[in-house]
């Protein structure tokens, strides 16, 4: 087996520790002050929270699930736990417009023997849909801020940046999803790139003719177009995604005494989401959590609360999340390890094709 196998891991460990670390040691001083707060959440919280990370990493393993009966893959349900949650992590702490979720699934197709093309087309299709229910969510939390009277200060200019990019976004969604010459136009743009960069550092070029992601994609938008309800499983765990996550912002801060109300919450939610988004850290990291603690703190939260609030969600929704991804690849390691002499395990290549720009 090739010593390459087990560097997603390793690379996803290394960067998680160096992330934490730094975010312990810029972050010290609030920290004492807010964890004591956090541990006054009462009883209930803590199996709740826990409750909804486990929502949250069966909700992705049943999206993957949904995606790979989509391009008619076979797909079983505990594999999918383990991809689902490696891709989830390694998204998170490589900033790379989720292009680096990707490459657990290629190293999926290559350990079960499956065409890359399809895996691939598996992948993106979650990030479509991810991205649709963004857009959703975006529409949902503006309307309800604007109804409720909570379009103020900086959650103005977020939420109209944050209606800027649904409204650009969704459209190029609805381009690709019901068009199939601009699905094969992106594909071919992207396998001419690939070209170029894989001649540029001599790597080996793929059989000409075989299968393309782009085609296996514009199949599967075919199958949806004429059978809508095929969509059903996919786009709906996108969307409880993005509802479970909210629902652990509106979980710590009514066990922390704070009462937003739900539209309030849901904005604050997004807003959050967005800085995540765009920002040039992975996870989010530092910016994700001043911009949440200001946006409490804009809607009359005490700073000590909102502080407690920050670490108490940032732990729910992205630490402890990341835990589960560095340990599902760090089990898929060994398995690697323990295989047999005479199976090579390659490390991936990750192919230009880049996915919408969710994380």
């Amino acid at each position: 087996m090739s010593m390459r196998a087990g560097w997603t891991p390793r690379i996803l460990g290394a960067v998680l520790a160096l992330a934490a670390g730094w975010f312990l040691l810029t972050h010290a001083d609030g920290f004492l002050p807010a964890f004591g707060q956090v541990a006054g959440l009462g009883p209930t919280a803590l199996p709740v929270g826990l409750a909804l990370v486990a929502l949250g990493v069966l909700n992705r393993a049943l999206q993957a699930h949904a995606s790979f009966r989509l391009v008619e893959l076979p797909a079983r349900f505990g594999t999918m736990v383990h991809l689902s949650a490696t891709s989830y992590a390694t998204n998170k702490m490589v900033k790379s417009a989720g292009t680096a979720g990707l490459v657990p699934f290629l190293a999926h197709a290559d350990r079960a023997g499956h065409e890359r093309a399809p895996v691939v087309a598996a992948y993106l299709s979650t990030k479509l849909a991810e991205t649709m229910s963004l857009c959703c969510l975006i529409g949902v939390a503006v309307v309800a801020g604007a109804a409720t009277g909570g379009l103020h200060g900086s959650a103005l200019w977020g939420a109209l940046a944050s209606a800027g990019y649904a409204l650009v976004v969704g459209a190029a969604l609805v381009l690709i999803a019901g068009r199939r010459s601009v699905v094969a136009a992106i594909a071919k743009r992207a396998r001419r790139v690939a070209f170029h960069f894989r001649s540029r550092f001599g790597r080996p070029q793929p059989e000409p003719g075989g299968a393309c992601a782009g085609h296996e994609l514009s199949c599967a938008m075919d199958r949806l177009r004429a059978d809508p309800r095929a969509a059903i499983p996919l786009v709906g765990t996108a969307f409880a995604g993005k509802l479970l996550g909210c629902a652990g912002l509106f979980m710590v801060l009514t066990g922390l005494g704070i009462h937003l109300g739900v539209a309030t919450t849901l904005l604050v939610y997004t807003l959050t989401l967005m800085v995540a988004l765009v920002g040039p850290i992975p996870g989010g990291i530092g910016i994700a959590d001043a911009s949440l603690g200001a946006l409490l703190v804009a809607n009359g939260v005490s700073g000590p609360s909102a502080a407690a609030a920050v670490v108490a969600f940032r732990l729910l929704d992205l630490w402890i999340p990341l835990l589960v991804g560095a340990a599902a690849g760090a089990g898929q390691y060994r398995r690697n390890r323990n295989a047999p002499a005479d199976v090579v395990v390659e490390a991936p290549r990750v192919p230009v094709l880049a996915a919408v720009g969710v994380d």
